[in-house]
């Protein structure tokens, strides 16, 4: 909300500043004389300002929302693409899912991977605890911002804000200290689990108890997955649809995402009628005498506010056009920027199309309502105030 209305009082005071400005090329004389000459088309500027402001700060939040709960966001999580997740208790259990997943018939593809708590010494003395994921990781592989993901024993693929920390690109190594040889980089993923810090390796030579054990799996086409995961369920196994357990994982968040994008729906809705209503009403009463001379040449009411209206409706579907350009451009790098900070890049809007079509056109309703509304006012201009203050020579 402050954001929007520092936003929208920004785009006041810029138009207002504009329409003030042509005055500085006329005398005091002039400007008395001609009061309508600048009031028109700092108005039109401003409909499309306004329009482009609140389609930029209603659609950002809904891209950001629809985009965190696609399925395809789970890749910047650090895991891959798949249908399903175990979870399993304990090392002795993932042996008899490994053979219960071998001779199911049921099952498309699937993959285990253990995962293992190493330690880096940094340069300054201390250390950095970081989370390594072994196994296939080929099965549901994530992409790499740069280079690959592990295709050999002694290479390993770090998360961004791990290689950030380590200062870290691929091609470098990387010394674990529980293990006997470097590792080389291999490439860079996104991941926003576990801090934003891990890492992912084909094996590890250890004698350490795995930290956890997770297994993904993606089922064929006729199998029942709710059936499937009732039978897989239990004995030390849990068992989770990837979207379920990013749900789970990231409730308040997209809960508040959810409700961000709602907030910022009413109020740029608000906002822009609040301001075309005051706008227009100001340039009425800056072209009061234009209207009046009109008006004693026989114009009626009905047939000024159709013109006037009319000619706000280009300004208005151009402002949300415009509003939606700049939520593609530079709001998307605004997202990016926060994003980066968690440890997700390379990421691209998921467009929800229905939404954002129901966006522009609620945004050019609530504006074009709003100068209807305030187009009223010209009922209140008479034919005579055009002579006042004339002299009949």
């Amino acid at each position: 909300c402050l954001l929007a209305a520092s936003v929208i009082a920004l785009i006041v005071l810029i138009s207002v500043r504009l329409s003030l400005h042509s005055l500085d090329r006329q005398s005091p004389l002039d400007a008395l004389r001609n009061p309508q000459t600048f009031g028109r088309s700092g108005t039109r500027f401003m409909s499309a300002a306004v329009c482009a402001g609140c389609t930029f700060l209603v659609l950002v939040p809904l891209f950001l929302s629809h985009t965190l709960s696609s399925p395809g966001f789970v890749t910047s999580m650090g895991i891959g693409d798949a249908q399903l997740r175990l979870d399993l208790a304990s090392a002795q259990t993932a042996g008899f899912v490994t053979e219960r997943l071998e001779k199911d018939e049921q099952v498309k593809k699937w993959s285990l991977l253990t995962t293992y708590g190493q330690t880096v010494r940094l340069t300054d003395g201390t250390t950095l605890s970081l989370p390594v994921e072994t196994g296939d990781l080929e099965a549901f592989p994530v992409t790499c911002d740069k280079g690959r993901l592990p295709e050999k024993e002694n290479e390993l693929a770090l998360s961004v804000l791990a290689a950030r920390e380590l200062n870290l690109e691929p091609g470098d190594t990387l010394q674990l200290e529980d293990q006997p040889e470097p590792f080389i980089i291999s490439g860079l993923y996104s991941d926003i689990t576990n801090g934003g810090k891990t890492a992912k390796a084909l094996h590890l030579e250890t004698e350490q108890d795995p930290v956890w054990t997770v297994g993904y799996v993606s089922l064929k086409y006729s199998a029942d997955p709710q059936s499937w995961m009732e039978s897989m369920s239990g004995a030390g196994i849990s068992v989770t649809s990837i979207r379920e357990y990013v749900r789970q994982t990231y409730a308040q968040t997209l809960h508040q995402l959810d409700l961000a994008a709602q907030l910022a729906g009413f109020t740029g809705l608000f906002i822009t009628a609040v301001v075309m209503f005051l706008a227009i009403r100001l340039s009425i009463q800056q072209n009061r005498t234009t209207l009046s001379l009109k008006k004693a040449l026989g114009f009626t009411t009905g047939q000024l506010k159709r013109e006037w209206f009319l000619r706000q409706i280009p300004w208005c579907l151009s402002g949300a056009a415009a509003g939606l350009l700049l939520a593609l451009g530079p709001g998307k790098w605004l997202c990016c920027l926060v994003l980066e900070q968690l440890g997700a890049t390379g990421f691209g809007f998921d467009i929800p199309c229905p939404a954002t079509l129901a966006v522009l056109v609620l945004i050019c309703t609530a504006a074009l309502a709003a100068t209807w509304c305030s187009l009223s006012a010209i009922r209140s201009v008479t034919p005579c105030e055009c002579l006042r203050g004339k002299e009949i020579s």
